[in-house]
């Protein structure tokens, strides 16, 4: 099926809303003609009217009404989905909001995604960056540039999409080599525009991670944002990484540095790695928004000294003290775990671990 040019689109809309019984407004020398994909705002359309193409023919500043790319970013009107419907058709926002969607989200898939690479002390710059689209919805932007060296030692580059000296969209690539293949996995990807337009991009910004490290079709994606996307059965995808750390280099301990980020993956240190998942080393955890981070409990069994996963970690009654699975028993007839050393097993009609003072009384 043949795509739908923008004028298409918007004329699409137009008789939707006049179905709708909306009035279209009558044609004027301030109506917006030669409407294209705007060169100098990713998210707006660009027009220019008769009056002001007159003018500029009038004033020799055009011989014709036939415009370059660089006329239209001079000389062109750049405008939002919702300013250009509401100088065709007579409609209040509200009303007009779903409509305006539909079109702002037609002009981000018509868009061609130019993302530009950073590593090493230039992540920091990008991080630094004031002028973007992201307002409040991420916790590191604007920081200061001492919070990121932590990435000169690690393998990951940032990916960005900038237009015109505005920030729009960027996210971090891990990176795991293995013999002679390199496994990556995309982290959360930051974007501008509400939920719907913010899909179009983390679809966009995957595949195009993608064809730039030539990762191969047959390759299963591994991007943080496949969990808020729906894909085609025959796509295979995982929301998580296929590796479960990365290397700290340069003997780098997470708590000689002047600041942290917060992570969005790979949160837990271990000793020279950051991981995915809290174990038994774990000492810090990257979840702190200020530029510090989180001890994180050691829990050992109090009876042979081992250190337990919290989701591990047992309570046993007798004692009342932390044991490790090795040093607890469970009682099925008492339902509680006891001390390992404090209990029998009986056979015949109760088959069960029993506290021996049970068995004395």
């Amino acid at each position: 099926m043949k795509k739908q040019t923008l004028k298409q689109k918007i004329d699409s809309i137009i008789l939707e809303l006049i179905k709708k019984g909306y009035r279209k407004k009558e044609y004027s020398e301030t109506t917006p003609i030669k409407l294209g994909l705007s060169q100098t705002d990713f998210s707006k359309i660009s027009y220019i009217t008769e009056k002001r193409q007159n003018q500029l023919i009038k004033n020799d500043v055009v011989k014709l009404k036939q415009f370059t790319k660089e006329d239209r970013k001079k000389y062109f009107y750049h405008t939002s989905a919702s300013k250009l419907l509401s100088k065709f058709i007579n409609i209040d926002s509200d009303d007009l909001q779903p409509f305006a969607d539909k079109l702002s989200q037609y002009i981000i898939e018509q868009k061609k995604i130019d993302l530009k690479v950073f590593k090493g002390t230039d992540i920091a710059r990008i991080y630094n960056m004031s002028n973007h689209r992201f307002g409040e919805s991420s916790c590191m932007q604007e920081k200061h540039k001492s919070y990121f060296e932590i990435y000169e030692h690690l393998p990951v580059k940032l990916f960005a999409l900038i237009e015109n000296g505005e920030l729009l969209a960027r996210c971090l690539v891990w990176y795991n080599e293995r013999h002679t293949k390199t496994d990556i996995y995309i982290d959360r990807i930051y974007s501008f525009g509400n939920d719907e337009i913010s899909k179009i991009m983390y679809r966009k910004i995957i595949f195009k991670i993608r064809e730039v490290e030539k990762i191969s079709k047959d390759t299963p994606i591994n991007a943080y944002n496949c969990r808020f996307l729906n894909w085609d059965s025959n796509t295979n995808y995982r929301s998580y990484p296929s590796f479960q750390f990365v290397k700290i280099d340069n003997d780098i301990e997470v708590d000689e540095l002047e600041a942290l980020p917060y992570l969005d993956t790979f949160q837990f240190s271990c000793g020279n790695y950051l991981q995915t998942d809290s174990d038994s080393d774990t000492r810090y955890q990257l979840n702190c928004t200020g530029g510090t981070y989180s001890d994180v409990e050691q829990i050992v069994c109090e009876c042979c000294g081992v250190s337990v996963d919290e989701d591990t970690q047992i309570w046993v009654e007798d004692l009342e003290e932390t044991r490790c699975e090795h040093c607890a028993i469970y009682s099925s007839v008492d339902d509680v775990w006891y001390a390992e050393e404090n209990c029998t097993y009986i056979s015949g009609n109760i088959e069960s671990y029993v506290h021996n003072d049970h068995i004395q009384n």
